[in-house]
C-alpha cells in the first residue's frame, strides 16, 4: 500500500504540480505514525522524487525565479523543522488539516501572490516554514510559480527546484531534532523508490491531459487532500 500510494504522489504532483507530499504526510498519519515522523518519512522520499523531476524537465528550469526562492526556503524549513520536533501531535494535525482546507480555498477561489522585488525570498521561507510543520507548502509555492508566469514544464521544474530546498531545510531540522531513526530512513527509502516512477507515469498523462482537464484536477486534488487530513485530526 505504501509503494503504492508513493507511486500515486508522483503522479499527483507531475500532473497537478502539486499535492503528492501531503498525500504521503497523510498516510502515514492515517496509519498511526505520529506527524512528525510521517514530515520526516516523506522528506527523504520527495528529495529524491522531486530531484528526478528537476532532471525530467531541467531544460525548462528557470533559474531568476528559484535562486531567491531558494535562499528563503531552505533555512526557513531547516529552522521550522526542529521547532516541529518538539510540537504536541494534536498541534501538528490540527495544522495539517487547517492547510488542507487552506488548499480546497486556494484552488475554489483562486490564491494569487503577487510577484514583487524580494518576494521569492519571502514566499520561499513560508513554504518551508509550512512544508516542515504541516507538510503543505505546495499549496502557496504554486499560485506563487503561476502568478510568476510560469507555467507547463516550466512550472513543473522550478517547483521540483524549490522543493529541493525545502527537504534539505527539512532533513536538516529533523536529522537535529533526533527524528531520523531506522524506521524512518526505511519508509523514506521506500518512497524515494516509488515516487519517481510515479513521475514518469505522470509525465506520460501530462503530454495526453487536455488543458480543460487541468482545473477540475486542482480541486478535486484539494478537496480530496482536506478530506483525508479531517479524517487524520479527528
Amino acid at each position: 500500500m505504501a509503494i503504492f500510494v508513493a507511486v500515486l504522489a508522483g503522479i499527483l504532483t507531475t500532473v497537478a504540480g502539486m499535492g503528492g507530499g501531503t498525500l504521503l504526510v497523510l498516510f502515514l498519519v492515517l496509519t498511526s505514525h505520529s506527524p512528525v515522523e510521517a514530515l520526516a518519512a516523506t522528506s527523504v522520499g520527495l528529495l529524491v522524487g522531486n530531484t528526478h523531476r528537476l532532471w525530467l524537465f531541467r531544460e525548462h528550469l528557470n533559474r531568476e525565479v528559484a535562486g531567491p526562492f531558494t535562499l528563503g526556503a531552505l533555512p526557513a524549513a531547516a529552522v521550522m523543522s526542529l521547532v516541529a520536533v518538539s510540537l504536541p501531535d494534536t498541534v501538528l494535525r490540527l495544522g495539517i488539516a487547517a492547510v488542507a482546507l487552506v488548499g480546497v480555498a486556494s484552488a475554489a477561489f483562486g490564491l494569487r501572490l503577487k510577484r514583487r522585488a524580494g518576494t521569492a525570498i519571502t514566499t520561499g521561507a513560508l513554504v518551508g516554514s509550512v512544508s516542515a510543520t504541516t507538510g503543505g507548502g505546495g499549496i502557496i509555492a504554486g499560485p506563487f510559480f503561476l502568478t510568476s508566469g510560469l507555467t507547463g514544464p516550466a512550472y513543473i521544474a522550478t517547483g521540483a527546484s524549490g522543493a529541493i530546498a525545502v527537504h534539505i531545510g527539512r532533513l536538516a531540522g529533523y536529522g537535529s531534532g533526533g527524528i531520523l531513526d531506522r524506521d524512518v530512513w526505511l519508509w523514506g527509502v521506500a518512497f524515494a523508490v516509488a515516487i519517481p516512477l510515479g513521475n514518469l507515469v505522470g509525465k506520460w498523462l501530462r503530454e495526453r491531459i487536455p488543458k480543460r482537464a487541468n482545473r477540475p484536477i486542482e480541486l478535486g486534488t484539494a478537496a480530496g487532500l482536506a478530506a483525508l487530513a479531517i479524517a487524520s485530526a479527528l
